[in-house]
Order: C-alpha cells, then structure tokens, then sequence
C-alpha cells in the first residue's frame, strides 16, 4: 500500500514536470530574452560608468550619441546574442530538468539583484 501511495505522488510530479517543460519549451525564446536581458540591466550600469569616463571630454552631442547607439544597439545587441545562446542551451537539456532550471535562474537573479543593491 505504502509503495503504490509512493509511485502515485511520483506519477503527479512527473505529469507536472512534463506540462511545465511543455510549457517553458513553447515560450523559451520569451524567457530566455527576459533572463538576458535583466543580466544587462543588472550590470549595464558598470559599463555606462566605463562609457562615460571615456566620453567625458567630448561635446554633450557626441557624450549623447554614443549613450544611445550604445544603449539601443549595443545592449540590443548584446541581450539578443546572449538570449539565443541561451535559448539553444535550455533546448538541448533534458525536459524534465527545464522547469526548476528556468526557476532558479530567476531566483538566482533577484539574489543578484539584491547583491548589487537593485531590489
């Protein structure tokens, strides 16, 4: 009685892990450009910082035009690059380890967040 009880919560967390991975899988490219894309905001304020020392002796026109193409291209660039590498990672995983990857990911971003004082 007690083995079949076992194999019964077993059966509801692997259907529960499946449907998840499913889910994750169908929009894996939203979530691995949103992952990326907040690393870059975690730590684009550490290059803006570098990008502006090197910027400081020019006219507030060149300082402004090299903020935005830095910003709009750069970091576009960049967390688009790093989404799809990513992407391809989490893809070539196992399905059922997908779900608690992506989630502690996550965690482990806010845990950042709160260690570069951004939360």
């Amino acid at each position: 009685m007690r083995t079949s009880l076992l194999v019964g919560h077993m059966d509801w967390l692997h259907h529960l892990l499946l449907r998840l991975s499913l889910y994750s899988l169908e929009h894996l490219q939203i979530l691995s450009f949103a992952l990326m894309t907040s690393v870059v905001a975690l730590y684009g304020h550490r290059l803006n910082h570098r990008i502006q020392r090197k910027f400081r002796k020019y006219p507030l026109a060149i300082r402004t035009t090299a903020f935005v193409l830095i910003c709009a291209f750069g970091y576009g660039w960049l967390g688009a690059q790093l989404a799809g590498c990513l992407e391809l990672g989490l893809r070539n995983m196992p399905r059922y380890l997908l779900p608690p990857t992506i989630i502690s990911l996550f965690i482990c971003l806010g845990l950042l967040a709160q260690h570069e004082r951004q939360i």
